[in-house]
């Protein structure tokens, strides 16, 4: 496969990621911890059958050093699936959206770092511009009241706490990436998590409601795992291995202007000048990132 149809890969990866807003607004109601949980759970139904038939012979010997160092890697997912749950919270979507947008900031900052990936000052520049375009859009053209709460400032911490493990993951899992293939890399994401909410739903009681969804909600279930989980993973993790993780981590400054595009066409949201102007600025930051 030639290098640049690996940039329509990740605008896809984005694209799915983006769905899990719309999903989680379709499941509205449901308790979040069963949400998290089922959303590794069917990602790993559905990519355990592609997984099979296209894994390659350098399997990760169990409970070996590189075992137990890729496990704790994708278990950060798990964690920052929890922050994400808790800054709910104490601030909206909206604003959490804007402080979880922050990884890719620090995949680039630590990259130089962890794992000696050169970034030039003008893909530094591109995510910032990026981030511009992301605050443009999530606070409504420029509304940031909502930001000076101390609720807020909590939110803000839990998001540079997301910041900071998806960078060193994403930093650090490149190698084995590598040194493996990012199916497998993926299917280790989806299988350890799985267990981990697992076991958390258990604590927490969460499954004492399972019998109460509906069948569409199972449906909007089943999509979450297979869409922005599943799929997103593995091309997220294939980008990786091709471009580097700074340059796959920017794609996912795209994520807010695909989510709010999405609801616009599937939940029938109005489209608002600050949407159209924030995305046409992320997608010039996302170009500057990808500039060598």
């Amino acid at each position: 496969m030639k290098k640049s149809y690996i940039y329509l890969i990740l605008l896809f990866s984005a694209l799915s990621w983006s769905s899990l807003f719309i999903f989680i607004k379709l499941l509205n109601g449901i308790n979040s911890y069963n949400i998290a949980f089922f959303r590794f759970a069917f990602g790993l139904i559905c990519f355990l059958p592609i997984y099979l038939l296209i894994k390659k012979k350098n399997k990760i010997k169990a409970f070996s050093r590189n075992f137990f160092i890729v496990v704790i890697l994708v278990a950060f997912n798990g964690i920052c699936t929890f922050l994400v749950i808790l800054a709910n919270k104490y601030a909206n979507a909206s604003i959490n959206t804007v402080f979880f947008s922050l990884n890719p900031l620090f995949v680039a900052l630590l990259a130089p770092v962890l794992i000696k990936e050169k970034n030039r000052l003008l893909n530094y520049l591109g995510i910032i511009l990026a981030l511009i375009g992301v605050i443009l859009i999530v606070t409504e053209g420029g509304k940031i009241i909502n930001f000076w709460q101390i609720k807020t400032f909590y939110s803000l911490l839990l998001g540079l706490g997301d910041g900071i493990l998806i960078g060193v993951s994403t930093n650090y899992i490149k190698k084995y990436i590598n040194l493996y293939n990012p199916w497998t890399i993926a299917y280790y994401s989806m299988w350890v998590n799985t267990v981990i909410l697992l076991v958390f739903t258990l604590i927490v009681g969460g499954y004492h409601d399972l019998y109460l969804y509906s069948l569409k909600q199972w449906l909007w279930l089943f999509l979450l795992g297979a869409l922005p989980t599943g799929f997103a993973f593995a091309t997220f993790y294939y980008g990786v291995q091709i471009i580097g993780a700074t340059k796959a981590a920017a794609f996912k400054l795209l994520m807010p202007f695909f989510g709010v595009i999405l609801a616009v066409l599937l939940l029938k949201e109005l489209l608002s000048w600050y949407i159209i102007v924030g995305g046409l600025i992320t997608i010039s930051g996302l170009y500057l990132t990808q500039k060598k």
